[in-house]
């Protein structure tokens, strides 16, 4: 089971590496940065106060508990970002794990070796939760290590925090395997491990929002409330780690016993019954467009959401950058400086909506890539379609749903912002915020296509660009990153604010924007000239 547990690290150690290294990046520079922003009580007092009287942050973070200090902050804010992002790594590398070495025969190459039925599954079992372990054993000793230098950090807390996201983390990575098992293939495991995450979400705001022995009840029942059940920095429960531990042994052994019940590559609950008739596909842009439609309804539902979520904030938010320099100059560095706070607040809110559509462009048009390894494409090709055509139609269809996106979150901001403002210009800003950031999202795209067409194995490499353009946007000016790394992001580029109150778009067309542009049309280009000079990669 060792030798199969190190060739599962060897085979998926770029993303390994990437999630792991990524989440302990944004752990160590946050509580610094905290300090930095809001050294005493006093600088931090209104913050906490809108934070504390605002219901769109409790929906993403939960309550902030008195009296704010530095350790609770980073716990409330940061540390519900890092349990998000450890969930979504620990459902996609379970399933990657299992049902996807299964999908791909390799499991059935490896069991023919002459190994134990079981052992791959124990195998894709310890690595889950060393890559678990990671997470939250990393930020325990970053956040204890910290301790030693920032007075409100304390080793207790630092140790609590850790063992909450370590063990909400590896609850929802056990279900992703539960789900493998009822599931017949890696997509539609993928899609229900994402639901359950979903319903965990929403269980945990209900619970915020409750009052009495039932929203208690529903924080214990969703790893997504279990940092408020322990209360790392607060109460530093350590004995309420022990029941949430049983949850996941719980989870691992129905995992191991369904496996038990079905044969490879079969599944618990079997397949669903196919289309009653045939889907008439005339051109191999309806194709892209059919395969892709389930993908972008799901990533609207997500973008729309955020946006209206972060818009609900509008006016807590924009009244604390107003009132508080300290979190005015936080965002002001973040951003390019706008004029008011209205500017501040959306161009802010523009940069994480386009993150999220800059990973479902990416993921769009990866897709192509997907179907050939799986070896679907073969029966695309089959019909006459040249190949650049293929790629190219992946192509459009994520430039066009990026920007569709881009669009409606702009509009959908701007709505719930007019109606909170009374004053400013929301909807302008809010526009430019998301739809500023389209060259950026196009260049992601037609370097998505163009490693597609160049260099199959290494189309992960278009994550470390995605990564490093999220870093910058939110961390580059508070680690004092120099301008020309600054401006290699692809994202961070909307137009400024001008004194007239409104973007200015005029001085936003500059060298770079152009030449973001430029290089998503060349790229495009080259992408489609190259794609039929390779052979066809299986598997």
């Amino acid at each position: 089971m060792i030798r199969i547990a190190w060739l599962l690290v060897r085979r998926h150690r770029i993303a390994l590496l990437a999630w792991i290294l990524g989440l302990l990046v944004l752990v160590s520079i946050t509580a610094p940065s905290y300090e930095a922003t809001y050294g005493d009580p006093q600088s931090r007092a209104v913050l906490v106060d809108q934070m504390q009287s605002t219901q769109g942050s409790t929906v993403l973070y939960g309550r902030l508990p008195d009296p704010g200090t530095l350790g609770q902050l980073f716990a409330w804010e940061t540390g519900s970002y890092i349990v998000i992002l450890a969930a979504v790594m620990a459902v996609i590398l379970a399933i990657a794990f299992t049902r996807g070495e299964e999908d791909s025969g390799r499991l059935e190459v490896l069991r023919a070796t002459g190994v134990r039925p079981g052992a791959p599954l124990g195998a894709a079992l310890l690595v889950l939760t060393l890559a678990c372990a990671a997470v939250g054993g990393g930020s325990a000793a970053i956040l204890a290590a910290q301790s030693t230098t920032i007075d409100e950090l304390t080793v207790a807390g630092a140790l609590a925090y850790g063992a909450a996201a370590f063990l909400a983390a590896l609850c929802l990575g056990l279900w992703a395997i539960i789900c493998a098992q009822l599931r017949p293939d890696a997509r539609s495991a993928r899609s229900l491990a994402f639901v359950a995450l979903a319903v965990g979400f929403a269980e945990r705001v209900v619970a915020d929002f409750g009052d009495g022995w039932w929203a208690d009840a529903l924080q214990w029942l969703t790893p997504f409330g279990w940092k408020a059940v322990v209360a790392p920095y607060t109460d530093d429960r350590f004995w309420a780690l022990l029941p949430m531990a049983g949850l996941c042994a719980l989870f691992a052994a129905v995992g191991v016993g369904l496996s038990r019940r079905r044969e490879l590559r079969g599944s618990v609950l079997g397949d669903v019954a196919g289309r009653a008739r045939a889907i008439r596909v005339a051109t191999p842009e309806r194709w892209a467009w059919l395969s892709a439609r389930g993908s972008l309804i799901g990533w609207t539902v997500a973008v729309l959401g955020t946006a209206a979520l972060f818009g609900s904030m509008a006016d807590g938010l924009v009244t604390t950058i107003a009132s508080d320099p300290a979190t005015g100059d936080l965002l002001r560095d973040i951003g390019r400086a706008p004029v008011d706070p209205v500017a501040t607040y959306f161009e802010f809110l523009g940069s994480f909506v386009a993150v999220l559509v800059m990973i479902c462009g990416t993921l769009l048009t990866l897709r192509w890539r997907g179907e050939e390894s799986s070896g679907r494409l073969v029966q695309e090709l089959a019909t006459g379609v040249r190949r650049w055509r293929s790629l190219l139609a992946r192509v459009f269809v994520a430039a066009i749903g990026s920007m569709a996106l881009l669009a409606l979150a702009g509009l959908v901001m701007g709505l719930i912002g007019r109606a909170q403002l009374a004053e400013g210009e929301p909807m302008a800003y809010a526009l430019s915020a998301t739809l500023g950031e389209t060259p950026g999202i196009l260049a992601a795209v037609a370097g998505a296509a163009l490693l597609t067409a160049v260099a199959p194995r290494w189309t992960g490499l278009i994550w470390a660009v995605v990564a490093w353009s999220g870093f910058t946007v939110f961390f580059g000016a508070l680690v004092d990153l120099p301008q020309w790394a600054l401006d290699l992001s692809l994202l961070g580029h909307p137009p400024a604010g001008s004194p007239g109150g409104t973007p200015d778009w005029a001085g936003w067309v500059d060298s770079l924007t152009l030449g973001l542009t430029g290089a998503a049309v060349v790229g495009v280009g080259v992408a489609a000239l190259s794609i039929g000079r390779r052979d066809l990669r299986l598997g």
